[in-house]
């Protein structure tokens, strides 16, 4: 079961789909992707990634606008630039970014994915060495049993926090 149908969320499905064609995954997604999504650049290295999630084609046919670099005032108030004009992939690409995640996880479930759209998880129970999810979407409550769950809902990692998981900080790197 992977939480969160967002870009992290929706290529894990195909990832792990195409490790495990025959596995049953579930991709919920409590949004139904009408909200505003902060991210709207995509960087020229997404193109190596989307290739080997086998869906670059599909991309270039949703013709997103190219970006030819971005700018950003993350953490400094001195804004910090990307030119992207001396990467071997080529530009990068500005997003629409609800209809790119809808893409996403649409691909994924073309792929065989199961995709739970406007559905939220509200109970978390590991037995018997799976999780026993209990879901709430428009067909009503749904139990999901799983191996093993990916929590892609982003920095307030919901399911992780509610098990008990503590986060941890990956350490910084300069590029």
């Amino acid at each position: 079961a992977i939480l969160g149908a967002g870009p992290a969320g929706s290529a894990t499905a195909l990832a792990l789909h195409e490790l495990r064609p025959d596995a049953e995954i579930h991709l919920i997604e409590a949004d139904d992707y009408r909200a505003i999504r902060v991210g709207e650049t995509l960087h020229p290295i997404a193109r190596v990634l989307l290739q080997r999630l086998g869906v670059w084609d599909s991309f270039v046919a949703e013709q997103h606008a190219e970006a030819h670099g971005s700018v950003a005032g993350w953490g400094s108030e001195q804004p910090g630039g990307n030119d992207f004009f001396t990467w071997r992939f080529g530009t990068g690409f500005h997003l629409d970014r609800q209809r790119f995640d809808s893409w996403l996880a649409t691909a994924a479930e073309q792929r065989g994915v199961q995709r739970l759209h406007q559905t939220r998880w509200r109970a978390a129970d590991y037995r018997q060495g799976r999780w026993q999810l209990q879901c709430d979407g428009p067909q009503g409550r749904q139990a999901i049993k799983a191996e093993f769950v990916v929590d892609a809902t982003g920095r307030r990692a919901i399911f992780a926090r509610r098990v008990g998981a503590r986060p941890t900080r990956a350490p910084r790197h300069e590029d």
